[in-house]
């Protein structure tokens, strides 16, 4: 079984992994996410997947009111 959680920790941070940290409750994953989305997205602009990164950051910050 694949540990979601390396999502996370590699160079990108895909857009699934995000949303599975604010699926799970946990908030210091979701803070870990955030924080390594908004670095990546700087850092990033051009990627192809940037936009999927950005929308779920945007979902994961609207729902917990950041």
């Amino acid at each position: 079984m694949e540990n979601r959680e390396s999502n996370l920790g590699s160079n990108m941070p895909y857009g699934a992994a995000i949303r599975e940290a604010q699926a799970s409750g946990d908030s210091a994953r979701i803070h870990q996410a955030t924080e390594h989305a908004r670095r990546w997205l700087q850092d990033n602009a051009g990627h192809e997947k940037h936009g999927e990164v950005k929308a779920a950051l945007r979902e994961l910050e609207e729902s917990r009111g950041s």
